[in-house]
């Protein structure tokens, strides 16, 4: 049993890396047969960081599995990188020197043969806006600070979804903003971006997304699943999934 892992599917196994449980971390991964419900625990490696709140996606053009960041400690977070085959192997990869700095609760998504890096927590508790691209089809992986121009608030445990050419962000955390961030839509062509905002309230409960998860029913909607917390009006509060169209925005 563990939290702030992340899971893939990749052909016929599904995949949960890392995590954290009380009172320690965890260094290896799991992989379940859908087929055969068939459970293999990879051999930990004292050489992989122990980390939670990572971000990971599997880019199935390459057949790679990226892994970044991520708390290492209570106290400390890294910008270490891990790339897997799709069988769960581990690949000795080279990186590019230039690369983000240190940070938990960003997300990572698959665009062609490229990991999209989004917002996180860095070192200083300040959430940033920032954009990564890796580009996983050479050798040596090379990152690239994507640039943008418009409105991106910058956030942390948010979810983002790839479709089509545009980077969509929902929600996320950011403590300086008067309202929390909502639905952040970044062309990955132009860099063109544009924030909107959603509503906080449904059916006089208050909407919190942060660490919730989001299932991409269609181009246009999303299926919005847990997240919530401590909330200073309404105590602990727990969504209940929600359904968010979006068709409006979609040009």
């Amino acid at each position: 049993e563990h939290v702030f892992h992340t899971c893939h599917q990749s052909d016929n196994l599904i995949f949960s890396f890392f995590g954290r449980k009380s009172p320690g971390t965890l260094n290896s991964y799991t992989s379940i047969d859908i087929n055969t419900l068939q459970v293999t625990n990879f051999n930990e490696d004292e050489k992989i960081l122990r980390r939670w709140r990572h971000c990971s996606c599997y880019i199935k053009e390459t057949n790679k599995i990226i892994i970044f960041g991520g708390y290492i400690n209570m106290s400390k977070s890294t910008n270490d990188i891990l790339c897997l085959q799709s069988n769960g192997q581990l690949i000795q990869s080279q990186f590019s020197q230039t690369k983000p700095t240190n940070r938990h609760s960003a997300r990572l998504n698959a665009y062609k043969h490229l990991a999209v890096l989004s917002g996180g927590l860095l070192e200083n508790d300040e959430p940033t806006n920032e954009i990564w691209l890796l580009d996983t089809s050479k050798d040596i992986m090379n990152w690239t600070l994507f640039q943008t121009n418009g409105i991106i608030i910058p956030r942390y445990s948010h979810s983002a979804e790839i479709i089509d050419d545009t980077l969509w962000l929902l929600g996320g955390m950011n403590a300086n903003e008067r309202r929390p961030p909502g639905l952040c839509k970044i062309n990955l062509i132009t860099g063109e971006a544009i924030e909107y905002i959603i509503p906080t309230m449904c059916n006089e409960q208050p909407i919190i997304l942060y660490n919730h998860q989001t299932v991409l029913l269609n181009k246009t909607t999303f299926l919005i699943l847990g997240g919530g917390g401590n909330c200073f009006s309404f105590g602990a509060h727990i969504n209940q999934p929600m359904i968010l169209k979006f068709d409006h925005l979609v040009n």
